[in-house]
């Protein structure tokens, strides 16, 4: 039945493939591809000729198709083809298809191209398989395309640069691709002229290829190289004064801005010179010129142009009321008073017989022309006066008549001179002298008339003297009279302390003395005295003695009476003595160029003058001590006065004394001195449109401060402004005065110093700029990871030590071919090159070897390098048996220590326990083993992980246990044999041995740690013992800790 059923199914399977080939003989239907051959391949008239045969059995509607390629180009089997007319064959036999050809006008000529072929059906059929690989060479000669040689420019790290790639001979059918390497600072790299904007020194290489079928390439390379420029600019200024009408800046450029690009005036000036470095006609302020220099790099700096300044003012003060020098004032002191505080004046006086640069000069000479020239040097404005300095010193002319008189005492008859003054006759005085009270220092006898009775007897004969004065001048001109007389005149002087006058307290009261009375009688007599007071009316008796005092003190004025009298011949001496009553206070003035302390004049000289004679200048101040003795003070000077204040406006009251030392009496003058010492508020603001910090950006990204709310506070009105800004920072920054704003480079304190224009007070302000150009602190800059057994990733921690400001990126800048990374942006540029990168520090990578990375900080610009390595991951196999030493039957466990670079887990370990034994663990499981017998086992593992194999090895000594036997018998005789008394030990430690003889003598003790000990029969002295008997007593101690103890005999024979 079985076989019948066989015989059924191939029946069937007959059947049905007559049926098929039936139906195939009717329809002829296609049949599968064959690959074609090429019967004729020719290259003529600009085409390639070819001729192919179809070698499929039976064929619908076919064609060819030809993947063309460049000689060193591989076949991808990927469209589009070149495609030939198709073809349908009529039977099984080989059939040509038409001459086929291909236009090569779009191929580049000389060039070998390759190709290939296949069959396709196009109703659906698998296409064939390929031919073989032909080749062909365009007609024509190949001439290489090239890039064109590129300048090599130099830009300013802020600016751009376009870069070009020119491309001739190029040839061939697609479109043409550019790539430009690295694409770091490019706006494309794809372009073929993309703008290259480098923060550094960069060299772009470009690769230019051809379409499909071009099959050229063509390199070439541009260095774009970055400068800050060496640029130099120097702004000197010539400011509006009075000898200048404009303001004109110059500027000195040198460096790379020797011969500059462009100079732009803020604001511009009326005209320009010189190559646009000159610049006349400026308003009053800060003026910014801007210099761009060859490489386009900019530098900016201003200068300030100071306004107009005023015109200088100053005063003449005659100190002496007088421009002529006379009698009274031989010498003439002229002193200058100024209130200009613009700028500080410089004098200069001149003369034909001297001249002077100080503010104050004496002049005792008559000058027809004096000039004095005040001068502001940094204005250049100036103030010119002119004066003369006359001379009066003509002495008046007078006579007088009789020039000689006689006269007797008390004959009672009056004698009569008079003066008379021809020039002048008005504004003179005339003053009588006696020869009792004579010139100089005497007190004339009367005064202001022209004509003098003298009572004959009354006043003694003598020279008398008639003193003439011009009041105009002061001159004097002397007449003497000689009066005699026969009789015999007391003699005598008057003095008084004061001058025969009474002032003001305390010398509101004065003495008239008589000085030396002598008696002119031979032999002298003695004399009497009488001083009569202006209100006296009566007559003194004649003939009687007078008084004996020869002083008074009073505080009447009006003409006093002194008569001194001989007492024997009663001849009286008169001399009236006029005492003036002098109240009159003296002239006081005080004089200072201005009565305002502020920083520009801090202090000043006060001077004290008076056109009075006789008078002395002192100064009352504010201070300890209250009063100066001198005519001139330093006001402002801590000695003389308070401190100065920075908010008080008013500073002291100071007070002139003028003293007449002829009658004491005073005046005075009050002076209120002001001040102004407020200072302006200087306060530096960093600009808002600038860095906050110096970045490491900064070269090109500078730290702008400006003047901020910089301001006065003196009050001074108009004149209260803000000037002459003064910066400075730390070192190499140059200090600058003027510009209303500074750049900063570099980290530190910075100071503006402003000062008010109206008290010239300054103020200084800082301000610190941070340092940000800290680079990041990578944690450790040279590290490694580990590309663990078993795993597909390392993991790279770039780990950064304390805070930033601002975000982080880090960049992989080189590695291994072929590694891969995540997060994938790890090596991706960026255009802005402080945002290439990734944020994570976490990075994984999947191959061994060196990675370079850069991490940036994104708000500074600051970058730091570091390097991982990563290695290779280790497989380490070890491990601990305990306890490795024991006694048999010992029995050890073991701890699995195998680990590989980074972790313990998932280990295989094989066991060898050298003692017959094996076991395989996971995970680093423990395990045990028994030696029951003495030895030395090494035991072994083979850890395996991955691809990562180890082995390990341990040593384990299964020892015997302790034992100890104490012979009974040695012989000491020296023969060599049983010499001496040895114990059978194994195992043992400590040993502790007596020996006694049969007397209990001890002959031998020994404490042994050698595990034995060695008795040679000899006693402590080293005497040899006598044979017999002998007790020992051991104890010791096994080193498997066993404790023995024996007593017994051994025998000791010889």
């Amino acid at each position: 039945m079985k076989n019948l059923n066989k015989l059924r199914n191939k029946l069937s399977a007959l059947l049905v493939l007559a049926l098929i080939l039936v139906s195939f003989q009717k329809t002829k239907a296609c049949t599968p591809m064959a690959i074609p051959t090429l019967s004729v391949i020719s290259v003529s008239g600009g085409s390639l000729n070819l001729t192919w045969v179809s070698n499929t059995a039976w064929a619908c509607t076919y064609v060819i198709e030809l993947e063309l390629e460049c000689l060193n180009t591989n076949f991808d089997g990927v469209a589009p083809f070149f495609v030939s007319n198709s073809i349908t064959k009529p039977n099984t036999q080989p059939m040509n298809y038409p001459v086929w050809a291909i236009n090569l006008a779009t191929l580049c000529p000389g060039t070998t191209y390759k190709f290939r072929a296949r069959e396709n059906n196009i109703g659906g059929f698998t296409p064939s398989g390929w031919t073989p690989t032909y080749t062909f060479t365009t007609p024509g000669s190949f001439i290489l395309p090239i890039i064109q040689p590129m300048p090599n420019p130099t830009i300013c790290p802020t600016n751009t640069t376009q870069l070009t790639a020119q491309l001739q001979n190029a040839c061939g059918p697609g479109s043409i691709t550019y790539s430009w390497s690295p694409a770091l600072g490019l706006s494309c790299s794809t372009c073929s002229n993309p703008i290259a904007s480098p923060t550094n020194q960069t060299t772009y290489t470009v690769t230019v290829q051809g379409g499909s079928l071009s099959c050229w390439t063509a390199t070439n390379a541009v260095t774009v190289y970055t400068s800050s420029g060496s640029a130099q600019v120097l702004a000197t200024a010539t400011q509006v004064s009075c000898s200048n009408s404009v303001a004109v800046i110059s500027l000195t450029t040198a460096g790379s801005a020797s011969v500059p690009a462009s100079v732009v005036w803020s604001p511009a000036p009326q005209s320009i010179s010189g190559n646009s470095l000159v610049g006349t006609g400026f308003p009053s302020g800060v003026v910014t010129v801007t210099v761009v220099d060859v490489v386009g790099c900019v530098k900016t700096v201003t200068i300030n142009i100071l306004p107009a300044p005023p015109p200088v003012s100053y005063t003449i003060v005659n100190l002496t009321g007088s421009n002529s020098i006379t009698c009274t004032n031989p010498t003439i002191n002229l002193a200058v008073i100024s209130n200009y505080t613009y700028g500080p004046l410089t004098y200069s006086w001149t003369s034909p017989s001297f001249t002077s640069n100080t503010q104050t000069v004496s002049i005792s000479a008559p000058i027809p022309t004096l000039t004095l020239l005040g001068i502001d040097l940094t204005t250049n404005c100036f103030l010119q006066n002119t004066l003369s300095i006359g001379i009066n010193t003509t002495a008046p002319t007078n006579t007088v008549n009789p020039t000689t008189q006689v006269i007797t005492c008390n004959s009672g008859a009056p004698v009569t001179f008079s003066g008379t003054v021809t020039n002048p006759t008005v504004n003179v005085q005339h003053d009588w002298y006696s020869p009792l009270n004579p010139l100089p220092g005497g007190v004339p006898i009367a005064t202001s008339n022209n004509t003098i009775s003298i009572l004959s007897g009354a006043i003694p004969p003598g020279v008398y003297t008639l003193v003439t004065t011009n009041l105009v001048n002061g001159c004097t001109s002397q007449k003497t009279v000689t009066v005699t007389s026969l009789s015999a005149w007391p003699t005598f002087s008057l003095s008084s302390p004061t001058n025969f006058s009474v002032g003001c307290a305390p010398l509101n009261s004065t003495t008239i003395s008589i000085i030396n009375p002598v008696s002119t009688q031979t032999p002298p007599a003695t004399c009497s005295y009488t001083f009569l007071a202006p209100t006296f009316t009566g007559v003194v008796t004649p003939s009687v003695v007078l008084g004996n005092n020869s002083s008074t003190t009073t505080t009447l004025p009006g003409t006093w009476t002194v008569i001194v009298q001989d007492n024997s011949n009663f001849c009286r001496t008169t001399i009236q003595v006029p005492v003036l009553q002098n109240t009159v206070a003296p002239n006081v003035s005080a004089f200072m160029i201005t009565q305002t302390l502020t920083c520009r004049t801090p202090t000043f000289v006060g001077t004290g003058t008076t056109t009075t004679p006789f008078t002395s200048i002192t100064w009352n101040v504010p201070s300890t001590p209250p009063t100066l003795s001198t005519p001139t003070l330093v006001i402002g000077d801590p000695a003389n006065g308070p401190n100065t204040s920075t908010t008080a406006l008013t500073y002291a009251n100071f007070t002139v004394v003028a003293t007449n030392s002829l009658n004491a009496c005073q005046s005075t003058s009050v002076v209120t001195i002001n001040q102004n010492f407020k200072p302006p508020i200087s306060s530096p603001t960093i600009s808002i449109a600038t860095p906050t910090a110096i970045y490491c950006t900064g070269a090109y990204a500078p730290v702008v401060l400006t003047t901020g709310n910089s301001t006065t506070t003196s009050g001074g009105g108009a004149l209260a402004f803000v000037v002459n800004p003064c910066w400075e920072g730390p070192s190499p920054q140059t200090p600058t005065c003027g510009p209303s704003s500074y750049s900063c480079y570099v980290p530190g304190v910075y100071s503006l110093t402003i000062e008010d224009n109206y008290n010239g007070c300054l103020k200084t302000g800082t301000v610190n700029v941070l340092d940000r150009t800290q680079p990041p602190v990578i944690t450790e800059p040279v590290a490694q990871a580990t590309l663990d057994c078993g795993t597909s990733q390392a993991t790279m921690i770039l780990a950064l030590t304390g805070t930033m400001t601002g975000g982080v990126k880090y960049l992989i800048d080189y590695y291994p071919h072929g590694a891969a990374f995540s997060p994938t942006n790890a090596i991706t540029h960026n255009i802005n090159p402080i945002l290439s990168g990734t944020s994570s520090s976490t990075i994984n990578v999947s191959e061994p070897g060196l990675y370079f990375y850069t991490v940036t900080n994104t708000l500074t610009g600051c970058k730091a390098n570091g390097t991982v390595e990563v290695v290779p991951g280790d497989l380490n196999a070890n491990f601990e048996a305990n306890p490795s030493v024991g006694y048999a039957p010992l029995t050890v466990n073991f701890t699995n220590l195998s680990s590989t670079s980074l972790s313990s887990n998932s280990i295989i370990t094989v066991w060898s326990f050298g003692n017959g034994t094996s076991q395989t663990t996971t995970s680093n499981i423990n395990t045990s083993s028994i030696y029951n017998a003495p030895g030395s086992y090494t035991v072994m593992i083979i850890s395996t992980k991955g691809t990562c194999v180890d082995t390990a090895y341990r040593v384990v000594l299964a020892e015997m246990p302790s034992k100890l036997e104490v012979p009974n018998i040695f012989t000491p005789n020296g023969d060599g044999s049983n010499d001496v008394f040895f114990l059978k030990v194994a195992g043992i430690g400590e040993i502790h041995a007596i020996i006694h003889d049969r007397w209990g003598n001890k002959v031998y003790e020994t404490n042994s740690a050698t595990g034995n000990i060695a008795w040679e029969g000899k006693n402590f002295q080293g005497a040899e013992c006598s044979a017999g008997v002998y007790f020992y007593i051991i104890t010791a101690k096994g080193k498997d800790g066993k404790e023995y103890s024996s007593k017994g005999n051994v025998t000791l024979m010889r």
